[in-house]
């Protein structure tokens, strides 16, 4: 992985990815790739401002890109929904053509155990031979699944890259922001009366499975999962707030009105979204630690654990 490429690099995920690889003796040169500025400066590292759907093939020809990152998504849904599936779709699309036109020793992406869909009948834990069944009405989880088929035909089409999908559960860690946790620090937080518990994997964890595939140049599709779980009601007392009960068709509706009308304070995602917090989408990592032997340093209680104590340090 001596030159490698990495796209959402000004992401949390990327960020870390980067510091890491730059911190790599293997590593000759890291070109980040982000539409967003970078706060990393390090020798060996390069970032480009440039969106993910334009052409990459000069940039991967120049630098000599052999390894290939994509982290590249739009995390918070979008009241445009065309945009951000134009976004995740036509960059995957592009980061892909890109590859194949410019021999890519290997690629690795960041899918989501999102793909297997919030369904009450859901196996218990899921597993990578669980079939995806990603909801169409949630973007993410869907765009996500699209990407993994389209992973799934470039590597058939293309022996001679070496494609790896990792598909992580919610990522969590200091500093760490998304839709659940930004609701989760309100002081009064509105959840159903029946909620489900939470998988986690801490960033220092993803980081360190992340370069050991890059390393170790291994493909294949892995889950990366956080041990054991967590409940809402317990991550709200954690961080010091208040959950306040509700009945599950109120909730609803309510927060469909307030995200057509884009009331960020309310709500920042859309009704189906909310089908994460009803229905378990807990999955097994057992796959990734037999293959590699890696033990995780964080249980899904612990990866908490340290979010919530870096909040309250930086309040």
């Amino acid at each position: 992985m001596t030159r490698v490429l990495v796209t959402g690099a000004s992401g949390y995920v990327g960020t870390h990815l980067v510091e890491a690889l730059c911190a790599s003796g293997r590593t000759e040169i890291v070109v980040g790739l982000d539409a967003r500025t970078s706060p990393l400066e390090h020798p060996r590292y390069l970032h480009m401002q440039k969106d993910i759907r334009e052409p990459l093939d000069e940039l991967m020809r120049s630098h000599r890109i052999e390894t290939v990152v994509h982290l590249a998504y739009v995390l918070a849904p979008m009241h445009d929904k065309s945009q951000m599936e134009d976004i995740n779709l036509r960059g995957a699309t592009n980061v892909l053509e890109s590859c194949a036109r410019a021999g890519a020793a290997h690629l690795l992406c960041a899918s989501s155990t999102t793909v297997y869909g919030f369904h009450p009948d859901n196996e218990v834990p899921l597993t990578e031979d669980s079939p995806p069944r990603a909801n169409g009405d949630c973007t993410y989880a869907e765009n996500k699944a699209r990407i993994e088929g389209m992973l799934r035909q470039f590597d058939r089409d293309h022996a001679e890259t070496c494609v790896t999908i990792l598909r992580p559960c919610f990522v969590i860690g200091p500093g760490a922001s998304n839709p659940l946790l930004a609701h989760l620090q309100k002081k009064f937080v509105f959840l159903p009366w029946r909620t489900c518990p939470y998988q986690f994997v801490h960033i220092r964890d993803l980081t360190a499975v992340m370069m050991h595939f890059l390393a170790h140049r291994r493909g294949g599709l892995y889950n990366v999962t956080g041990e054991g779980t967590i409940r809402l009601e317990e991550m709200i007392k954690r961080l010091g707030n208040f959950r306040l009960g509700t009945h599950w068709p109120v909730m609803y509706a309510v927060n469909h009105l307030a995200w057509r009308l884009r009331l960020s304070f309310i709500t920042q995602v859309p009704s189906p979204h909310l089908k994460m917090l009803r229905h378990p989408w807990l999955a097994s990592a057992d796959k990734l630690r037999a293959d590699t032997g890696y033990e995780f340093e964080y249980n899904s209680r612990s990866a908490f654990e340290d979010f919530a104590q870096a909040a309250k340090d930086s309040d």
